[in-house]
């Protein structure tokens, strides 16, 4: 009887801090309406990829793409070995200069047909906010 009363009192007071904790106020970064200063930056257009051309000894794509004019402080760069493959982050950019255009030389290793995309990333004290990856640039590294 005694065991019923202590699992009722629990069950009350659980329920109580359920209900109660509903009307916290929460904090989303991705929710425009929940902080007005915290945003997401906003996703990289005109991504293009050049391959070195060839004969050159040490294999490059020059990456460029129209650099975001608010809520971005660097870029994240992601390599692919096709349009659908898993991409993985190669590099960063940071203290972008001002130019409208962003330019970014990535070294390669061997010839071959490169897929690249960017995202933007933001930095608040709480952490680090990255956007949504742009759309895919293909290279071609001649040998």
């Amino acid at each position: 009887m005694k065991a019923v009363f202590v699992v009722i009192i629990v069950m009350t007071l659980l329920s109580l801090m359920l209900i109660l904790s509903c009307d916290l106020k929460r904090s989303n970064p991705l929710d425009p309406e929940s902080h007005s200063d915290i945003y997401a930056p906003p996703r990289v257009t005109g991504l293009t990829a050049t391959g070195s051309g060839p004969g050159v000894a040490n294999k490059f794509v020059e990456l460029r793409w129209t650099k975001n004019q608010t809520h971005t402080d660097g870029y994240y760069i992601y390599r692919g070995l096709a349009y659908n493959a898993e991409y993985a982050r190669v590099d960063s950019i940071g203290n972008v200069s001002p130019d409208a255009i962003v330019t970014k030389i990535v070294p390669i290793i061997s010839p071959g047909f490169y897929y690249f995309k960017v995202s933007a990333y933001k930095d608040y004290p709480s952490g680090r906010l990255e956007g949504s990856l742009s759309e895919w640039a293909i290279a071609r590294v001649d040998n």
